[in-house]
């Protein structure tokens, strides 16, 4: 659905003619599905596509979307489903905007634009010290994005802690076209604090899971850092897709297996208890080599082989960190303790990946990236407690094994859950992960029903919080879960009214219930 003539002239003479299209085969890539929203080939067809280049820029379309009852939706790198629109909508593209305005070594933070990337910041922030949370999407995604806008977890969030808590002010465009600059950026002028004095708009503007979209544009984040042990610069080697770099020498990393599942949760919750890792995670039995091999068919090759079972059920992957030696050294006899209680060992075959271990977690830099094009899926998303996140596993196990047993997904050794502990174990996050065939519709069609039943059912039978899924679910999920949980998407839709009374930043994964007087 095209937009109307008037309403592109004006948002043309915002931008100038070369930084937006209603082009047939401009806006066609914008709508095709690389394969992380199963069942779909194409997204809905948005009316237009524009590139601002400045918060002013920005603030003008949000005001002319108003005028014109426009619907629009903003998003950063564009990664997956969650940043596309509904149909006839504007797409408004931030890679234009793709400046790191500040690097604040002192006090350990920084302020991006919405288009700069984890890599591209981790680049120029290791060579002061300092590090930050990749989330496991990928290094090429967006921080800004992760910290207002969505979710997103660390391999290494163990040490640099949860984007959602690593946030410390933004300057946000409500859907009306108002500037609003929270923490003490709107005080004082410098981003240094998130929250206070007085009430948060916090879990207003983001929430557990992020508006994706759908309350406005943010145009600049600041982000808190942690320090980093490392080196200022890695020596990579390799070449694309699967580059190495070797472990520095006050790094450890390893993988053990462990004889049961419990056995792994009890070893993951001690380590963190010791407070001794820089990492602590879980990969699935075939997600974990779907990251260390480039290709499909080198998966296929060395998971046919058998020796993967065996080699990554009931995994765990830990990395060490020190400043001495000595350090290093206490941290592994810890470390060795806590493997042998809970009866685990490392397996010869792991050192064949330990080269693309600290590219791949450190700066979430997978081979081939594990987000394969369409044979991939995943589910739930619950974040808590650790012990209460990880439980999740083998209910999402007992669920998958009937599509299996059918012939309808793929034999993935069950577990192919993977689980990241946050902020030393404070808490955890889980999704459990799938494989389908997108070419065979009987496949694509359970794939999609394994989704629905594993991210909605099990929350809700068993009081896990609600999965970062469940807005790939639809209204019907939103809605099944605020029934069960004090009508939140009622509060939510209200919320949504009120920042934008004219319905026009796209509301699409987000406030889907439009019944705000619900009881």
């Amino acid at each position: 659905m095209a937009i109307d003539e008037e309403a592109y002239n004006v948002l043309e003479r915002i931008v100038g003619p070369e930084n937006i299209s209603k082009d047939p085969e401009i806006l066609v890539s914008y709508r095709f599905n690389h394969g992380f929203a199963f069942g779909h080939i194409f997204y809905p067809e948005p009316g237009a596509v524009i590139l601002p280049g400045s918060t002013e820029e920005v603030q003008a379309i949000v005001k002319a979307c108003n005028k014109y009852k426009l619907r629009f939706k903003a998003h950063s790198t564009g990664w997956g489903l969650l940043g596309t629109t509904s149909e006839g909508s504007l797409v408004m593209d931030l890679r234009r905007m793709n400046r790191i305005l500040k690097i604040d070594e002192k006090n350990q933070f920084a302020v991006v634009e919405p288009y700069v990337n984890w890599a591209q910041l981790q680049r120029e922030i290791m060579k002061v010290g300092l590090n930050c949370s990749i989330i496991g999407a990928g290094a090429h995604c967006s921080p800004l994005a992760s910290c207002t806008s969505g979710w997103g977890h660390s391999f290494t969030g163990t040490f640099t802690g949860y984007n959602g808590r690593n946030l410390l002010g933004v300057e946000w465009v409500l859907p009306t076209g108002e500037i609003l600059r929270l923490g003490s950026r709107d005080a004082v002028g410098e981003y240094f604090c998130a929250d206070g004095p007085g009430p948060s708009l916090r879990g207003i503007m983001r929430g557990f899971m992020g508006a994706f979209g759908g309350m406005g544009v943010f145009t600049k984040a600041a982000i808190k850092l942690s320090y980093w042990a490392g080196p200022p610069k890695s020596q990579i080697k390799g070449k694309s897709p699967r580059y190495t770099c070797d472990l520095p020498k006050n790094f450890f990393a390893t993988a053990y297996t462990f004889p049961e599942w419990q056995n792994m949760v009890n070893a993951m919750v001690k380590i963190c208890d010791a407070e001794i890792a820089y990492l602590v995670s879980h990969g699935g039995t075939a997600t974990l080599p779907f990251t260390v091999v480039p290709s499909n068919k080198e998966f296929y090759d060395l998971w046919d082989a058998g020796m993967m079972t065996e080699m990554a059920k009931n995994n765990l992957e830990v990395m060490l960190v020190s400043d001495s030696p000595e350090e290093l050294k206490f941290k592994k006899m810890v470390l060795d303790e806590i493997i042998a209680e809970e009866k685990g060992f490392s397996p010869e075959a792991v050192k064949m990946f330990m080269d693309v271990f600290y590219l791949g977690t450190v700066m979430a830099d997978r081979c081939a990236v594990k987000f394969r094009a369409g044979s991939l899926g995943t589910s739930m998303g619950g974040q808590g407690a650790l012990d209460n996140t990880s439980s999740q596993g083998p209910i999402g196990v007992a669920i998958k094994r009937k599509y299996i047993n059918k012939g309808l997904l793929m034999e993935d050794g069950h577990d192919d859950a993977f689980i990241m502990t946050i902020e030393g174990g404070c808490f955890g996050y889980l999704e459990e992960m799938f494989n389908y065939d997108p070419a065979d519709e009987e496949s694509t069609k359970a794939a999609t029903e394994y989704f629905i039943e594993a991210t909605i059912e099990t929350p809700m039978k068993h009081h896990f919080t609600p999965g970062c899924m469940v807005p790939f679910g639809g209204k019907e999920a939103l809605e099944s879960f605020g029934n069960a949980m004090y009508n939140f998407d009622v509060w939510q839709a209200r919320v949504k009214k009120a920042f934008d009374p004219n319905d026009v930043s796209d509301r699409n994964f987000y406030a889907t219930s439009e019944d705000t007087d619900k009881k």
